[in-house]
């Protein structure tokens, strides 16, 4: 019996799936079976696969009439035999370590989750994007020795900790059944049920710190495209009421309900932002601003307890859809195209500049001050220094910082508990306060 079932929902994915599949079978770890089940598709994406049927055996190929990803994950499921179960995108791909370094993993720690870190493909302009945290791994510092946790450890983060989808985690198959859980069928957000329960649910998660895995994002084929001439609003909701619902079935929401509200407003914030049309953009917005926030509790939450979108809950309660557009116009004027402008009027009678941070934020953070003459970039710290790879200029580990090193250290992270615990840390080691700056626009 092969160790992993690897599990792929196909709808219309001819120009990728070829990709996909042949960075499975270039895997360095050979003990797997695929399951390819195709949704319906239009294209000939159920012929390529069948080409690749014909030529190994670990493939097979299951076809469904069109009833969205979560029904043919579920589909695929029926047919696993795998110990481990990966459920994967038919558009994406993977380094040929990724099976190996997860399974590893999961047999080392007796693992029901694996998590792992991804980067990001833009599919038009070809680029390798690497600075988005889909793995969330200063929450977790605390328990390295150990090498897994749950949500008893990190109750407020537990679903913020890694991407809320399911193509980055192994699963164990066993854990997975004893649960029982199923991916719902709704069109939109199907996964996010069986992932954030899942999460919640084991007992041990342990996780991988690398970019196994790519994610391919501006696909017009991808419901992520959010494309579609009319949305669905309430199918979306559809999925984070069934979410709290099995929490609370499971008596864990009351336990993880900061983590739970977080994940919601981030969730939310980003489908509002990623729509492609005034319409469908106006439409999500009034939705979340009328409908998602106050029913999750999301316009009661203190502005401590949020880990980031801080500013955009505010914007979305006090304006309307235009508004909101404005002042996203705004921040982008004011930081130069950046998403994240420098917090300039904090520091504009110094010179030395270091940055702490080499994420979306830190990144952002030192292309904008590259272009200022007036100041000087005296370092750039980041815990994974060692690791990090295609910045605009070089890191170094956070333990060279010293007092006097800078005029302002700038933290730039956008989670306020992380970026708390970089403060603490400066200050530990005779930073003085005031030179410390965040502050997140």
């Amino acid at each position: 019996m092969p160790k992993i079932s690897v599990i792929i929902p196909c709808y219309n994915i001819s120009n990728y799936i070829e990709e996909c599949l042949n960075s499975f079978l270039n895997q360095t770890y050979t003990d797997f079976e695929m399951i390819c089940v195709d949704d319906g598709s239009t294209d000939d994406t159920a012929e390529i696969i069948e080409a690749y049927v014909k030529k190994d055996n670990r493939i097979s190929l299951i076809r469904q009439s069109n009833q969205y990803a979560g029904v043919a994950r579920n589909n695929g499921m029926k047919y696993a035999k795998g110990e481990y179960l990966l459920f994967f995108d038919g558009d994406d791909f993977c380094d040929q370590d990724l099976l190996y370094k997860m399974v590893t993993s999961a047999q080392k720690y007796h693992s029901d989750i694996v998590a792992c870190d991804i980067r990001n493909y833009d599919n038009v302009t070809g680029e390798y994007i690497d600075t988005v945290a889909y793995l969330r791994t200063s929450y977790v510092h605390e328990f390295e020795d150990r090498g897994t946790i749950s949500y008893r450890d990190i109750p407020d983060s537990i679903l913020t900790f890694a991407f809320s989808g399911p193509p980055n985690k192994l699963f164990r198959r066993k854990f997975i059944e004893r649960e029982g859980l199923l991916f719902q069928s709704s069109k939109r957000d199907n996964d996010e049920y069986f992932v954030c329960l899942s999460m919640v649910l084991a007992e041990k998660i342990s996780w991988v710190p690398e970019k196994l895995m790519t994610y391919r994002i501006n696909n017009p084929a991808s419901l992520q495209g959010f494309g579609e001439a009319k949305i669905d609003v309430e199918d979306i909701i559809s999925t984070a009421r069934h979410l709290k619902a099995g929490l609370e079935e499971r008596g864990r929401y009351e336990t993880v309900k900061l983590s739970f509200m977080n994940q919601i407003l981030i969730r939310y914030v980003g489908l509002v932002e990623a729509q492609r049309s005034f319409s469908n953009f106006e439409k999500v917005y009034n939705f979340v601003k009328n409908i998602v926030i106050p029913e999750f509790g999301i316009d009661g939450m203190a502005e401590d307890d949020m880990i980031s979108k801080v500013e955009e809950r505010r914007q979305i309660m006090s304006g309307n859809a235009a508004e909101y557009l404005f002042w996203k116009m705004k921040k982008l004027q004011a930081g130069n195209g950046e998403q994240f402008p420098f917090p300039f009027r904090q520091i504009t009678k110094y010179h030395k500049i270091a940055i702490y941070g080499a994420g979306n934020v830190g990144r952002s953070y030192y292309r904008q001050l590259k272009k200022h003459s007036n100041y000087e970039i005296v370092g750039w710290y980041d815990a994974k220094a060692a690791v990090l790879k295609n910045l605009e200029g070089p890191t170094t580990d956070p333990g060279e910082i010293t007092p006097g090193v800078a005029d302002k250290i700038v933290i730039a992270i956008e989670e306020k508990k992380a970026a708390m615990a970089v403060k603490e840390l400066l200050l530990s080691k005779g930073i003085a306060e005031e030179a410390i700056v965040w502050q997140i626009m």
